[in-house]
């Protein structure tokens, strides 16, 4: 009698083994060991090809595994523990992690950013580079945030989105897909919020850089009067075309 164990202790037992040493991710051990024997480079749910099979097995259990728990606080992308975050951290945003009040200078418009990552990023916009694409709808974007932003949009289309990825406002019951948006809609549209200008002291309840433009002067090319915002178009249409609506003594 005392060699004998219940059949719930033993079937415990049991699945204690049947348990993987490691991450695979919603596959079944056994799934996963079909997936690695195949040594595809292809993944079975996106179908985005990768360099080696072992970069999109790593892809497929980050991205596409419904066990994320834990968020990289400088991307939002959603891993599986805290050891895979930290990994990603270390590989992509080495640059971004700030060791010091060091800030890098963008070469194109001298403007100062704190780290590397975000510099790269803004410098895509210079240089038309968009090395983010979307798998699902072929748009390219030029920062990891935008790429994310829009996947979060595929994802609510197709009803795959959690009640807690989704923020609704309780005043007008409006959706966004960001905390941030929906605390920038309480300010701005429910609230006494907005954004004092520090150059004419205006309060500015929707987008504080259009109206920035409002006090950036521009040089006109052809006369090199100076012009603020958006007037420069119409500088030029009315004073440097061949038919002009009226006469500029100016130019």
């Amino acid at each position: 009698m005392k060699n004998m164990h219940s059949t719930s202790e033993f079937q415990i037992k049991i699945d204690v083994i049947k348990k993987p040493l490691f991450d695979t991710g919603d596959f079944t051990i056994q799934q996963w060991n079909e997936l690695v024997a195949s040594k595809t480079k292809d993944c079975p749910v996106c179908h985005k090809t990768y360099s080696t099979p072992k970069i999109m097995r790593n892809h497929f259990r980050d991205i596409h595994s419904s066990q994320k728990k834990f968020v990289c606080d400088i991307c939002g992308i959603q891993l599986t523990t805290a050891n895979r975050v930290s990994q990603h951290k270390s590989h992509f945003h080495s640059g971004r992690i700030k060791k010091s009040n060091q800030l890098y200078e963008c070469h194109y418009c001298s403007i100062k950013i704190r780290n590397k990552f975000d510099l790269k990023e803004h410098i895509n916009r210079h240089t038309g580079n968009k090395p983010h694409q979307c798998q699902i709808c072929k748009k390219s974007f030029y920062t990891m945030q935008s790429y994310r932003r829009d996947l979060k949009k595929h994802k609510l289309l197709a009803g795959q989105l959690k009640p807690e990825e989704i923020y609704e406002c309780k005043i007008c019951n409006r959706t966004f897909l960001q905390n941030n948006r929906l605390t920038r809609h309480l300010n701005f549209v429910h609230g006494d919020g907005g954004s004092v200008c520090k150059v004419c002291g205006a309060k500015i309840k929707s987008n504080m850089k259009r109206h920035m433009l409002t006090h950036t002067e521009y040089c006109c090319h052809i006369c090199g009067k100076s012009l603020k915002g958006g007037s420069l178009e119409n500088h030029i249409s009315k004073c440097h075309t061949e038919e002009r609506p009226y006469k500029n003594d100016v130019c």
